[in-house]
């Protein structure tokens, strides 16, 4: 039992090591956040989401 409780103790210590270095990033540099939850762009009716190139045309097929 006391290796269950050290394995959770380890694991809660790295999640706050993770948030503690997530908000000091944000109060830094300002960026992650906005990064992970910008709101999603929102597409006409009409507008199909783009997708790859069917048949032979695919990556690095393009005519320059």
């Amino acid at each position: 039992m006391q290796s269950a409780e050290t394995v959770g103790v380890v694991i809660a210590g790295l999640f706050f090591s993770l948030m503690c270095a997530l908000l000091l990033e944000e109060l830094v540099f300002g960026g992650l956040f906005r990064f992970f939850f910008a709101p999603r762009v929102e597409r006409p009716a009409g507008v199909n989401q783009p997708t790859l190139a069917k048949g032979r045309q695919g990556w690095g097929t393009r005519k320059l």
